[in-house]
């Protein structure tokens, strides 16, 4: 099986999921060994399929910028909603009566 099939077979990414960075562990839990992999960049073609071994753990971790890129978006939508609410006159959040 490779990253990508495992992936796959869970049903694959979460939004937040930070996928220039999978974590493969693999060994023992006295040795483990932590492989990072760059799946976009395999979805991508530039790299090839990570082979998957038994018992090897596949770790996906949210986005480390996830917050930030969050916080952002509220920003910009409340940017806009206000720009919006002083051209047209109207709160558009509050539905109209």
């Amino acid at each position: 099986m490779t990253i990508i099939g495992a992936v796959a077979g869970r049903g694959g990414y979460t939004e937040r999921a930070y996928r220039a960075r999978v974590l493969v562990i693999r060994g023992s839990l006295s040795a483990p060994e932590a492989i990072p992999v760059d799946t976009h960049a395999i979805l991508d073609a530039k790299e090839l399929n990570f082979k998957l071994r038994p018992h090897d753990i596949v770790y996906v971790n949210s986005r480390p910028f996830i917050k930030i890129e969050e916080a952002a978006d509220l920003a910009a939508t409340a940017f806009i909603q206000s720009i919006i609410t002083s051209w047209v006159g109207v709160d558009v959040v509050k539905p109209l009566q």
